[in-house]
This record gives structure tokens, C-alpha cells and sequence, in this order.
């Protein structure tokens, strides 16, 4: 099963905090490091390197040097931007099917998500 696509994909976006960063960087666009450490909650600074470095490895996280002021901005890449497609089913799936109903501090069914 180890070229199973599902088990590849799953290793890429299973881990803790993988589907929490590519989300918080759809939801606010390119980010500095502290930007995105403070819309992911309660990540240490150390997991949110990793996860980035692995993110960026894998092809669905950039990271951008800008000149004037110096600064570093991680954003989504296109492959990135396409799986979101994929976290709005998920959102979607859980609206649909989650025990109990959902308690959303926004409506869901309305937010721009």
C-alpha cells in the first residue's frame, strides 16, 4: 500500500496542523511567520516551522524574501489554493453530517469559507 495515493496525500495533510495552516492561509492571503503563529492556535513556534518546512516540501506552501522592508511572506502555491477545494467539502461533509449540529462563532452555511 506504500504507492497508494490516499496513504501519500494522508502523510502529506494528516499531520497535526496541516489543514489548520493551509486554511488560515486561504482565509487572510500571505502572511509572515508571527502573523500566521498568532491565526493558528496554540501551534509552537517550533511545530509551525516543521509543518511549513514539510508544507513547502510538498509543494502546497511558498515562502517569499521581500526586499524594503526585509520580510518573509508564506503564502499558498497553486496546488495549495486547489486543495481548499477540498477543505470546503470537508466543511460542507461536516455541516451535512457531524452529530449534534455544528456551533460556529460565524454561520457557516453563510461565511465566505
Amino acid at each position: 500500500m506504500n504507492s497508494c495515493v490516499i496513504y501519500e496525500t494522508m502523510n502529506i495533510i494528516g499531520k497535526k496542523w496541516s489543514l489548520l495552516i493551509i486554511f488560515e492561509l486561504h482565509r487572510h492571503g500571505p502572511s509572515s511567520f508571527n502573523e500566521l503563529k498568532r491565526q493558528v492556535k496554540y501551534i509552537t513556534p517550533k511545530m509551525l516551522s516543521r509543518r511549513l518546512d514539510e508544507l513547502e516540501e510538498d509543494g502546497l506552501v511558498e515562502r517569499r524574501v521581500l526586499d524594503k522592508p526585509l520580510r518573509t511572506t508564506l503564502s499558498l502555491t497553486p496546488a495549495g489554493k486547489d486543495f481548499v477545494r477540498i477543505l470546503k467539502a470537508i466543511k460542507n461533509w461536516s455541516l451535512q453530517w457531524s452529530p449534534g449540529g455544528h456551533d460556529c462563532v460565524e454561520d457557516c452555511r453563510d461565511c465566505s469559507f
